[in-house]
């Protein structure tokens, strides 16, 4: 399957340390079969689910896109803050 990464995640990607960057990489090409710790969210973050990806988690979500099924890498953060972060931002996007 495709994935799509946002600006925030590609810049985010490249500014971690080598050994970070390589975890992230891997999960994010487990990502594309659909492998690693997935889970769906709830609650506001309906329709996105998170990748987690040792300290780090993935927002994304399912999109269709000409007509193909692609996963949309909309966040990445340290676990500590990731949620609280990405919800902030998609609230400002909806007001």
């Amino acid at each position: 399957m495709k994935i799509e990464l946002s600006e925030q995640v590609s810049t985010f990607v490249g500014r971690q340390a080598p050994d970070g960057r390589k975890v992230l990489r891997r999960g994010l090409r487990q990502l594309a079969t659909e492998q690693g710790d997935i889970k769906q969210l709830e609650e506001r973050l309906h329709g996105f689910c998170r990748l987690r990806v040792g300290p780090y988690r993935v927002i994304f979500r399912y999109i269709l896109a000409n007509g193909k099924r692609v996963i949309r890498c909309e966040y990445v953060e340290r676990r500590k803050i990731v949620y609280e972060a990405y919800e902030k931002t998609i609230s400002l996007m909806r007001d």
